[in-house]
């Protein structure tokens, strides 16, 4: 699930009791400044330990910003060198917040960078 907003906004977007697996890089990329995301309920399923490119669960990025709530999201693992997967990617957005949650089997489960927001009350499994 691809969200992009490239004229500034602002746009809200709802994503909520959806199912998403066998994607290639993303299973969900939300881009761009004036970008709120309420992300809810979702199951996010990667390819499990893979050569083939880093996945990435859920990803807020370019100025985007919202909320994830009680997604499950699990089997983002790169095994091919200089990248990570991760379960939830979430640079240069605004603001993220993260609850009731659970991450699974990622390489990374949460990788963050220039960001603001909350976690709370989610269960994280880190695989070795």
């Amino acid at each position: 699930m691809y969200a992009n907003n490239n004229t500034g906004g602002p746009y809200s977007i709802e994503v909520g009791g959806c199912t998403i697996d066998d994607y290639q890089k993303n299973g969900m990329a939300l881009n761009g400044t004036g970008l709120t995301a309420n992300v809810h309920d979702c199951t996010v399923t990667g390819q499990g330990v893979t050569g083939l490119n880093a996945q990435n669960g859920i990803e807020f990025y370019g100025g985007s910003g919202g909320t994830i709530t009680n997604c499950a999201v699990s089997g983002n693992y790169y095994t091919g060198g200089t990248y990570v997967a991760c379960g939830l990617l979430l640079w240069g957005p605004a603001s993220v917040d993260v609850s009731g949650s659970t991450l699974t089997g990622d390489q990374f489960a949460v990788y963050l960078e220039d960001i603001s927001g909350t976690m709370a009350n989610n269960n994280i499994t880190v695989s070795a």
